[in-house]
């Protein structure tokens, strides 16, 4: 069932008293629109310019949201609409009504008949984070972190190394997943600038706080622990993959194996899981039963942060095909064009095939290819000749190319291939990670014969 589709309405501008038209928002259905919840919760909706003078203003209308699986409904009705009590209520009624209408009858519960009506949008916010688990002491450390995001823009260098060493308790993962999310939501919005800011912050924080410094800590762990997946290979079962989880006597190394192997974390590796708790004894089985709810709790953050990831990657993509020319917003967005992004965009293409959308997927294609020239034309030197060998037809190509182009195949290079190597064989690429190998191999030959012949 698609999302309930907008309402046609007439505003008048609070500035220059235009009128004009616009679609407002009225039902957000999580339901039916899983990105219906973002957008009530970024405050991302029924925003508009005047086409005369410009100013933006929020229309003023009623909303309702609905999420089946919180089995919460939340009514707002704005006051500054001046609705007479009994006028309200049948505005109300009527979006409530097509709310219940697209949904089918085993699935029409008690709570779609007694909503709850909000006082104001931000009441109506908490409410739906509330349901989601998270408490007001939460959400008021969320509103202090957004403050403190909107002060450090606007510090400068010396200003912002003391806002972070002041604040240091306020920059946890929360805290970045914020300023990941704002720059992604910037960027799907067309504001490239805001975008680069906010990156550029997150990168210039890291290292000033304790979170980036254990941060480091983690990452080695992350490193260390793909090593030995790396070396156990074919032989890493869900007995093994479970042994190693089990054996673990820390957090990070824990969520480190879950991270780098996640697909192996499923129903079986519970039911597995729960006979050894069953099995065991005492502070064993204490030990075994908290390990389970962290794995599952760590899973499940992984699988959220996916979903999101995914459909912010989307609303790029929706952005970047609707531009005349991609290629200055791609190039404002580098630090965010990943492998993630790379497999959503893939994943799109194949999709419009599938569903025999061959024009669709020629234009998405067509993008991909733009992102990845300019990904190259952006890529230091040492990356571009891998890429180039990584694209050669054959051994012979490849040869050919290394010895018209010895010179390049400096330590540098040998070592940026050694370091995509690792990283290609902790995200399950064993197969490029393997033909990069034999290129490596190919590239210190070349090189060799090449310094002997001078």
């Amino acid at each position: 069932m698609p999302p309930l589709p907008p309402t046609l309405t007439t505003l008048a501008c609070p500035n220059c008293k235009h009128l004009y038209t616009a679609q407002v928002e009225q039902i957000f259905d999580a339901g039916q629109d899983p990105a219906a919840k973002v957008r009530l919760l970024r405050g991302r909706f029924n925003q508009f310019a005047c086409p005369n003078c410009r100013f933006v203003t929020r229309a003023a209308t009623p909303i309702v949201y609905h999420d089946p699986d919180k089995q919460l409904l939340l009514t707002y009705l704005p006051m500054e609409m001046g609705l007479p009590a009994n006028e309200g209520e049948r505005v109300i009624g009527r979006l409530v009504q097509q709310v219940i209408q697209v949904l089918a009858a085993e699935k029409r519960k008690g709570y779609l008949f007694t909503p709850q009506a909000m006082l104001t949008l931000q009441g109506m916010s908490d409410r739906v984070l509330e349901a989601d688990g998270v408490t007001p002491e939460m959400r008021e450390a969320q509103r202090q972190q957004v403050a403190l995001i909107q002060q450090m823009l606007a510090a400068d260098e010396a200003a912002l190394v003391e806002l972070a060493k002041q604040n240091d308790q306020l920059l946890d993962y929360n805290f970045f997943d914020m300023l990941t999310a704002s720059a992604e939501a910037a960027a799907a919005d067309g504001d490239m600038p805001s975008a680069q800011r906010l990156l550029d912050l997150r990168a210039k924080l890291i290292p000033l706080t304790s979170l980036g410094q254990q941060s480091q800590a983690q990452a080695q762990m992350l490193e260390d622990t793909a090593r030995e997946l790396e070396n156990i290979g074919d032989n890493l079962t869900q007995d093994k993959y479970l042994d190693l989880i089990v054996e673990a006597r820390d957090d990070d190394k824990v969520a480190a194996l879950i991270a780098l192997a996640r697909p192996l974390a499923d129903y079986a590796f519970f039911q597995k899981l729960s006979e050894r708790i069953d099995a065991a004894h005492g502070a064993e089985r204490d030990r075994l039963f908290q390990l389970r709810e962290m794995v599952l709790q760590t899973s499940q953050e992984i699988d959220a942060a996916a979903q999101a990831r995914v459909q912010q990657t989307a609303a790029v993509i929706r952005q970047l095909l609707s531009a005349p020319d991609p290629r200055p917003i791609i190039r404002q967005i580098l630090p965010m064009i990943d492998e993630s992004f790379m497999a959503v965009l893939s994943a799109n293409v194949e999709h419009a095939q599938k569903n025999n959308r061959p024009d669709i997927a020629k234009r998405l294609q067509e993008l991909a290819d733009i992102v990845v020239e300019t990904l190259n034309d952006s890529a230091p030197p040492e990356i571009r000749l891998i890429n180039e060998l990584l694209s050669a037809d054959s051994d012979d190509a490849a040869r050919a190319l290394l010895r018209n182009r010895a010179p390049e195949v400096t330590p540098e290079v040998l070592q940026t291939m050694d370091a995509l190597i690792a990283d290609m064989n902790r995200n399950g690429q064993g197969t490029t990670a393997e033909r990069l190998t034999q290129l490596k191999e190919m590239a210190g030959r070349e090189a060799a014969a090449a310094r002997w012949m001078k």
